[in-house]
């Protein structure tokens, strides 16, 4: 019996043992959700008073062998992804009814949830969060991993429509030894043609899933609509996709030339990359991904207003890049007009400064000043920026302009996401 047809007794059973067992570290609040085989409640860390995501697999409901290697094997693929836009994995534990792991808990609405809403997307919203998405993809395709269930309900937003890539229940690394029983893994309407088939998969099914998704999110439907799940699988496996055009006429002849072809059946006709297939269509290839870094903000609640994401910001932005250069740029500057005049010791080379690198959400969205340099608009993702002191502005029309001085570690992040602007009155 799987967690979707649980009944209300069992949810019960399963939330008694789970409180008798972790009592002392967790206070269990409500149920979040169910799927697979594992059942999701919201949960107090009482050691460090913060909400976490508790994920609980009960054993009783184990209908193959590997179903509690698996569960394992999720955790721990979660737990060495290190990114900005994937929900952290904080603890993994075993019980002798249930394995169980908590992760961060994101208080705000899927994207799935969010489209249903909205009906569709505007094309700069769909940019901004296709480069949240795309971002953690690609980190994890450069380790060997597969998401291969990518579809807005695994996308969560908080607040500040910050992006988490979530649920790798069945991703799989290029050196896993669990083999898959009782059919194909995934959801069928955001399927590569070859994970339908049971070939062998690598990132460019995960890009397909992607361009499904950004099909959806632009034209407020699904590119093969069906009245059956069999005959969605067929169409994905045999009809060509339609082009978004059909939908849209507002779009740019590259968004929907490289959507259609991320949906080639072939993978040899896709991108060689999530990234170069989120640049091929106008989004912004984002930086890689910093290592061993823990987010700083808290999430409370996720936005309503998602058009007031910022367009893909252009090239001007690269005026940031001086920041980071002009400690060590000026020095070795100094060092040669000395040396050329005669004057001082014999100049020695000089270490590159690391700098620091700077996350910037604002709501609604504003263009961002660093020490009175235009740096495109919020959000601003990964931004190296020199260390030391600085001061920073956000200013949009019809609000008062926020300004803050901080302060960078070479090496180290700063994240400002829960910034709000005030409307003038």
């Amino acid at each position: 019996m799987s967690p979707s047809e649980t009944s209300p007794t069992a949810i019960d059973e399963i939330e008694a043992a789970v409180r008798s067992a972790l009592d002392d570290e967790y206070r269990i609040e409500r149920l979040l959700g169910r799927g697979g085989m594992s059942v999701v409640f919201l949960a107090q860390e009482k050691a460090l008073k913060r909400p976490v995501a508790l994920k609980v697999f009960p054993l009783s409901l184990a209908l193959e062998k590997l179903a509690a290697d698996r569960f394992q094997q999720e955790a721990r693929i979660a737990a060495s992804l290190d990114h900005p836009h994937i929900g952290p994995i904080h603890r993994y534990g075993t019980e002798s009814s249930f394995l169980w792991y908590t992760m961060k808990y994101i208080q705000g609405s899927s994207l799935k949830e969010t489209l249903r809403g909205l009906g569709r997307l505007g094309l700069h919203s769909v940019l901004s969060l296709a480069e949240q998405t795309a971002s953690a993809l690609y980190h994890a395709h450069e380790r060997g991993i597969v998401h291969r269930d990518m579809k807005p309900a695994n996308v969560m937003l908080d607040e500040n429509n910050w992006a988490y890539v979530c649920d790798f229940g069945v991703a799989k690394t290029t050196d896993t030894k669990l083999t898959q029983t009782g059919g194909t893994i995934g959801t069928p309407a955001y399927m590569s043609p070859e994970q339908l088939y049971g070939r062998p998969l690598d990132g460019r099914s995960d890009q397909y899933s992607l361009a499904v998704m950004v099909f959806e999110l632009l034209s407020g439907r699904h590119p093969f609509e069906a009245d059956s799940v069999a005959d969605i699988i067929q169409m994905h496996c045999t009809a060509p996709p339609p082009l978004l055009s059909e939908f849209r006429a507002d779009l740019p002849d590259r968004a929907v030339q490289g959507i259609a072809r991320a949906m080639s059946k072939d993978p040899d006709d896709r991108f060689d990359s999530v990234l170069t297939f989120l640049t091929s269509i106008g989004g912004r290839r984002p930086p890689q991904a910093p290592e061993a870094r823990v987010s700083t903000h808290d999430t409370e609640a996720v936005t309503e207003r998602l058009d007031s994401l910022p367009a893909p910001v252009p090239q001007r932005t690269r005026k940031y890049w001086p920041f980071a250069a002009s400690a060590t740029g000026g020095a070795l500057l100094t060092w040669a007009v000395l040396s050329f005049a005669g004057i001082g010791p014999t100049p020695q080379p000089v270490a590159p400064v690391e700098p620091g690198h700077l996350w910037v959400s604002a709501d609604p969205w504003g263009e961002l000043y660093i020490d009175g340099t235009y740096a495109g608009n919020t959000p601003a993702l990964n931004l190296p920026l020199g260390a030391g002191e600085h001061v920073l502005r956000i200013q949009r029309e019809g609000y008062a302009p926020f300004e803050r001085r901080i302060e960078l570690i070479p090496g180290e992040e700063m994240r400002l996401t829960g910034i709000v602007l005030e409307p003038l009155p």
